[in-house]
């Protein structure tokens, strides 16, 4: 195996592989399959911080005891539309790396580090993003969470179902309840279930769903999990977050501890991927200007820069050069608020795994 000298040793040779065979092989654990983007409709905004209508249900729903048949001389009745307005706000979100003058010029090419730099800055950004989201589609009771439809357990565990033993698991019967709930507050039925990859196992395993599935993709491809699980299920499109883990350990622990962003909860909801003004869907990325003040290419000699713009953009990523530490910055910027704006589209069936 090559000799690796340790840079945090201070020893400048640990910026260097000695062993000149090792220079196309590497090992670099990235997170991935984060579904963001499949839940929630980006809208671009002129302002950072707006207000958006709503309107009250009630006025489009004929209520009991209405009656729109009258006299010919009688004053016609009067339907009065209510409505409110709330708030996004759009946050600033920022973080950087740092390659120093001396790893520029005494890194060895096969550590690739400028790439790898750049690639962990974006998946940390991408990181709390979905974080951000499975925090907000939670019952308001939970820290962070936005949904007003309180969520239920399931009937049974969904990892419990053994063959001949069908009776232990209602998946289906869960699944059907959460939509049923949904449908009820609002008349809109959900159409989107969103798992994780234990969950998705789970599910492919379940000797109900395999008598469901076997004659449409096999028996032998479902024991494989979610890859073999059909892309609709129950009339719900699955969004299934494989590889979206986050580190429960604090920052410089020797060990790390990966868990599910998405938890042990399988997310019933509506998305509407065409959601257009007064169509409901679920959330929205809010997404504001980082800033308005343009810089463009690598000012030198400087210790701050003009904040980018990014062309109006959400997210941009920018660099800039320190005199000391003589050290080149990346920075990813992004300005954005993922809301809840119809916070009744949307429910959990909590702790659906007898096993996290």
């Amino acid at each position: 195996m090559a000799d690796v000298f340790s840079h945090a040793s201070g020893d400048p040779s640990g910026l260097q592989i000695i062993d000149p065979v090792l220079s196309n092989v590497a090992r670099q654990f990235t997170p991935h399959g984060f579904v963001y983007d499949a839940i929630c409709s980006p809208q671009p905004v002129e302002m950072n911080i707006g207000q958006y209508p709503v309107f009250e249900l009630a006025s489009f729903f004929r209520s009991a005891g209405e009656n729109n048949n009258v006299a010919d001389d009688a004053t016609t009745p009067l339907i009065d539309i209510k409505y409110s307005t709330e708030f996004y706000h759009c946050y600033d979100y920022r973080l950087k790396t740092r390659l120093t003058n001396k790893e520029l010029l005494q890194v060895n090419p096969a550590l690739r580090l400028e790439i790898s730099k750049l690639k962990a800055l974006l998946s940390n950004m991408a990181s709390e993003r979905e974080i951000r989201l499975a925090s907000a589609l939670q019952y308001t009771g939970k820290s962070g969470g936005q949904l007003t439809l309180k969520g239920f357990a399931p009937e049974h565990k969904w990892d419990t179902g053994k063959e001949g033993q069908s009776a232990l698991t209602t998946i289906q019967k869960d699944v059907q309840k959460a939509k049923r709930e949904v449908y009820k507050q609002t008349g809109v039925l959900p159409n989107t279930l969103v798992i994780t990859q234990a969950i998705a196992e789970a599910i492919a395993a379940d000797p109900i769903v395999i008598e469901q599935l076997k004659y449409q993709i096999g028996v032998e491809m479902i024991e494989f999990g979610n890859a073999s699980l059909p892309a609709k299920l129950w009339g719900l499109d699955i969004v299934c977050a494989t590889g979206a883990l986050q580190n429960l350990n604090a920052k410089g622990a020797a060990t790390t501890n990966l868990q599910e962003i998405w938890g042990n909860t399988a997310r019933v909801l509506y998305v509407n991927k065409a959601a257009s003004w007064g169509e409901p869907t679920i959330a929205y990325s809010f997404r504001g200007k980082v800033a308005s003040n343009p810089s463009t290419g690598i000012p030198t000699g400087t210790i701050t820069q003009s904040e980018p713009d990014g062309n109006g953009s959400w997210a941009v990523v920018d660099r800039w050069v320190e005199p000391d530490p003589p050290a080149q910055n990346i920075r990813a910027w992004e300005c954005v608020d993922e809301h809840i704006v119809a916070p009744e589209l949307g429910i959990e069936i909590e702790e659906v795994l007898s096993e996290p």
